[in-house]
């Protein structure tokens, strides 16, 4: 351990040079976690200074760090460090563990007629217990939370800021999540100092509000004050954009008005079209099936012509036939006669 209180509850680091002189040696120094007298060493190899009990002393073997190891002291040394950082920022009530309503906040106090509720949380926690604690805090009349926390993943969605280290080398405890700052590009995570952070949060200087939809932090008045002007010149600008796309759906919607009428036209004109096609459709039918039956016809009288020709042709053929029998039939004759002419005339010469 490098911390105790004094006798009169005053948190003291040995690791300062100065309080380590002041209390060397000396009695009246209390453990954080027992409330047992400690005494502030020297580590005769790293040179580093630390409290204890004194050798032989049983006191704290029960509790405090044999039960609840450094959670448990560096919890308490956290609680102890931020009580007095408000007493010197004018919380001049400040103290740990007061009932508030059902709740018993670490570190609470008044300023200015407001409440001040301080959550320090060394181990992990669930968000929704940490929303319900701090919900029933502010219903309890805590004007302001804050969480200091080592566990970070809900910082972004509830008033609290992550601390680097629960057991700084230093006099002082470093933010490195949940404070920002103001760039003209949007908020940035600010490095703080939790010394500085407090004394301007009971001083109403830092508040806590949402950057965006999905998460929130600490800045100071001026960081919000810049936040909120480019948030409202970027509402001016899309606002702006909103309109002239309003004006360019505008003249969208009038030609998509016009392009329908013209649809619509354009539509009765192929209906008109069509029906036209369909008569012509229906007219060449007609013309091809009456050109149709008129070819049938007149193949069909050309057949019955052919027929007749034929028929003709094949009596003809057999009158000719007959003649030429008539001539053969007559050429017979004629010869017989001429060979009996012939022999009459030499029966007659005969004779």
């Amino acid at each position: 351990m490098t911390a105790a209180v004094d006798g009169y509850g005053r948190f003291v680091d040995v690791r300062d040079a100065e309080q380590y002189q002041t209390w060397h040696g000396r009695p009246g120094l209390l453990c954080l976690m027992c409330g047992e007298q400690v005494w502030a060493y020297l580590s005769a190899h790293k040179h580093n200074s630390f409290v204890r009990h004194g050798k032989g002393d049983t006191a704290g073997q029960t509790g405090g760090i044999a039960a609840g190891g450094d959670e448990t002291y560096l919890h308490e040394r956290m609680k102890h460090w931020v009580r007095d950082t408000l007493r010197d920022a004018g919380m001049v009530d400040a103290d740990e563990e007061q009932t508030v309503g059902d709740r018993r906040p670490d570190v609470y106090g008044h300023y200015n007629g407001q409440a001040f509720a301080v959550e320090v949380q060394w181990s992990d926690l669930d968000e929704d217990h940490a929303r319900a604690r701090t919900d029933g805090l502010l219903a309890a009349g805590v004007g302001q939370v804050l969480w200091l926390t080592r566990p970070c993943l809900w910082v972004p969605r509830l008033p609290a800021v992550g601390i680097r280290d629960f057991n700084p080398t230093g006099p002082d405890y470093d933010i490195f999540t949940g404070a920002f700052s103001y760039w003209p590009s949007g908020m940035r995570v600010q490095q703080y100092s939790l010394r500085a952070f407090l004394r301007q949060w009971v001083a109403a200087d830092i508040d806590w509000a949402w950057i965006d939809l999905t998460k929130a932090g600490w800045a100071t008045m001026t960081d919000w004050q810049q936040h909120t002007e480019r948030q409202a010149r970027e509402i001016a600008r899309l606002e702006d954009r909103l309109e002239r796309t309003r004006g360019y759906l505008g003249d969208l919607q009038g030609k998509l008005g016009d392009a329908e009428t013209k649809h619509a036209e354009s539509a009765a004109d192929v209906k008109r079209l069509e029906q036209q096609l369909d008569d012509l459709q229906r007219a060449h039918e007609r013309e091809l099936a009456e050109a149709r039956d008129g070819a049938e016809e007149q193949l069909d009288n050309a057949r019955t012509l052919a027929t007749r020709a034929a028929e003709g042709y094949r009596g003809q053929q057999a009158e000719l036939e007959a003649a030429r029998e008539s001539i053969g039939t007559l050429r017979t004759a004629v010869l017989v006669l001429a060979i009996a002419a012939a022999i009459l005339v030499a029966y007659i010469w005969a004779f």
